[in-house]
């Protein structure tokens, strides 16, 4: 889980993205890849696909809320 201490306020970010959505987009890609892991030993390059793809979709529906 992603805690408050791991980001620093110094980092700009693009405008609209807050830390809370990047920390709440990383709970969900940690908890719904875990069940992906094999995946990973199997096809790393498959596996960093589909973080990039959880991670766009956690924050695109973090910014709809």
């Amino acid at each position: 889980m992603a805690r408050k201490a791991d980001f620093s306020a110094a980092v700009p970010l693009p405008p609209g993205l807050e830390i809370s959505a990047i920390r709440i987009a990383i709970d969900y890609m940690e908890r719904e890849l875990s069940e992906l892991v094999e995946v990973y030993h199997e096809q790393a390059n498959v596996f960093s696909a589909l973080v990039g793809i959880f991670g766009t979709r956690a924050l695109d529906q973090n910014k709809q809320l």
